[in-house]
């Protein structure tokens, strides 16, 4: 074994020399009362028992394994530590650095670790966390910079488990309340000011994004004054202050809408691509703060109708109310400068003239037409040149500019005049004769009795082919027929009942005749029937019955059948 040289200064005290000579034979052993009180080179291992003092101070606590240390004390390069460092005071190191092979502590109520000398003051972890959980911990440069210098981030957290609350990463972007920002300042949450937040930027073009939360935002840079209006001058929004252009509105409370594009003068709602200086991609309404549930003016789009008073618009303009005009309202059929166009109205006031270019055609679509001019006035019609007035479905009654009437169809009345003096005109009910036949006379007349008691007596010859008897019934008339009886009945109370009957027995009508009641049965009582619709197509004849119990005289003179027309 290497045998090693101990040097003694001249100084040290003689009564220890000869037991320092003999520790080191050949290692150097200090047992309990060793004191060594200069400096003491070790150029291998030195095995410490209890009790031993090194410089002023400092020793080897035998009982609890540890160096004890109750000054401070100088390291001149480094110190390391298997273990722990127990610190009781305030521990004061400089040099390069401390370094911690396993899981350092410091249990002290407070520790500092500073420089005296300029330069960084670095605390590094190879292993993670820089800091165990604890009290609190101070990170203090008086005149220099605190920094991170790998690539690594710093985060700050609170709680028992801790919980990120800030977090610088290596770019240098910070994050409160998020582990990632992707700015330079990001933060998860709201941000609550007492006083003003203020933002400056680098150069004149610095920007500020505001989510749609922010209220109110006061831009102190560049010339603002009373008036003066925001406005974007290039397409990445840089914006500046700038005066009113001309036109708009100037009162207080009045809102403004500038375009973007300045040349077009065009402003759009709902859409990108304004068409015009007013392009609104939806329905559109305008009202009053009195009643808003009730819009003025409402635009329905996807009908295509305009609402007036009304937020139903039934077609293409509705309004609910009266129209009034001082000039005139002109309606074109289609977007040209033909005037063509229809006007559909559920009710027309007007003070003055209504008036058409072309052709003025008034339809009431499922109603009627009236036209009713106050009391006391007119309704006139003023034709000119060849005119005509003209009514029907093809104009089939029409006057012409001179008053004259003419129709092609029928006109009824109740009555018509001629003022002229010329016959009246007939009403509707009237019958007109068209002929007259005979179909019974005889020199003398037929006389019954017995032979019409109770039993069907022939009056009349048979008749065949009564459709020539008479001409056709006129345009407007109803073919009527009567019978014209001349008859007479001796002191009886009963009517006679009278049949047409066809050559099969087949009775087509029926009447009944009142009597005369008359004692001079040679006079005879003359009597025209109900009229009837129709006559039987096979030969007919007329025969007659008394009524009740007959056995009375009764006797008949004359027969004729008369053809009529019933005015319609």
């Amino acid at each position: 074994m290497q045998k090693y040289k101990l040097k003694i200064k001249k100084y040290m005290n003689k009564k220890y020399m000869k037991k320092i000579k003999n520790i080191f034979k050949p290692n150097l052993k200090l047992v309990r009362g060793t004191r060594a009180t200069s400096a003491l080179f070790i150029g291998a291992s030195l095995a410490l028992a209890a009790g031993i003092i090194f410089g002023a101070n400092m020793y080897y606590d035998i009982d609890t394994g540890k160096i004890m240390v109750n000054e401070i004390q100088k390291i001149a390069q480094y110190l390391e530590v298997g273990t722990s460092i127990d610190v009781g005071g305030t521990a004061t190191t400089t040099g390069t650095s401390i370094t911690f092979a396993g899981v350092g502590n410091i249990t002290a109520e407070a520790a500092s670790v500073w420089k005296t000398t300029a330069g960084d003051l670095t605390i590094t972890s190879e292993a993670g966390d820089v800091i165990a959980t604890g009290t609190d911990l101070q990170l203090k440069a008086t005149n220099g910079d605190i920094s991170a210098t790998s690539s690594g981030d710093i985060y700050f957290g609170t709680g028992a488990t801790p919980a990120e609350r800030l977090r610088i990463l290596s770019t240098g972007n910070v994050g409160i309340a998020t582990s990632s920002p992707s700015d330079a300042l990001a933060v998860q949450g709201n941000i609550i000011s007492s006083g003003n937040i203020v933002l400056y930027g680098t150069s004149a073009t610095s920007t500020f994004a505001a989510p749609i939360q922010v209220t109110r935002i006061k831009i102190t840079g560049g010339s603002p004054s009373d008036g003066l209006v925001l406005t974007a001058t290039d397409s990445e929004g840089n914006a500046q202050w700038e005066s009113l252009p001309t036109g708009v509105w100037t009162d207080e409370g009045s809102s403004y809408i500038y375009p973007t594009n300045w040349s077009a003068r065009d402003v759009a709602i709902a859409t990108t691509t304004a068409r015009y200086d007013l392009d609104v991609w939806g329905n559109a309404s305008f009202g009053t703060t009195t009643d808003y549930n009730t819009p003025v003016l409402l635009v329905d789009s996807y009908n295509a109708r305009v609402g007036i008073a009304t937020t139903t618009p039934s077609d293409m303009f509705s309004v609910q109310g009266n129209i009034i005009g001082s000039g005139n309202m002109v309606i074109y059929g289609t977007a040209t400068s033909s005037v063509s166009g229809d006007l559909s109205v559920a009710g027309l006031k007007t003070a003055g003239s209504i008036w058409s270019a072309g052709t003025l055609s008034i339809t009431a679509q499922g109603g009627a037409l009236t036209l009713q001019p106050q009391s006391g006035s007119d309704v006139n019609v003023i034709l000119g040149g060849s005119g005509q007035l003209k009514i029907g479905s093809s104009g089939q009654f029409y006057v012409d500019a001179s008053g004259n009437a003419t129709t092609s169809g029928n006109i009824y009345a109740d009555r018509f005049f001629e003022t002229g003096g010329g016959a009246t005109v007939r009403s509707a009910g009237e019958q007109i004769v068209r002929g007259v036949v005979p179909i019974f006379g005889f020199d003398l007349p037929v006389r019954c009795n017995t032979a019409c008691t109770g039993q069907w007596a022939t009056i009349s010859r048979t008749i065949e082919n009564t459709a020539n008897y008479f001409p056709p019934a006129e345009e407007g008339t109803t073919r009527k027929y009567r019978f014209s009886i001349r008859y007479a009945d001796a002191t009886t109370s009963a009517s006679s009942i009278w049949q047409i009957a066809t050559s099969t027995d087949e009775s087509t009508h029926q009447f009944t005749l009142v009597p005369s009641n008359t004692t001079d049965i040679a006079t005879g009582y003359a009597t025209t029937t109900n009229a009837f619709s129709s006559l039987p197509a096979n030969p007919w004849f007329l025969r007659v019955k008394l009524g009740e119990n007959g056995g009375y005289d009764f006797q008949v003179y004359e027969v004729l059948l008369i053809g009529l027309d019933e005015i319609q």
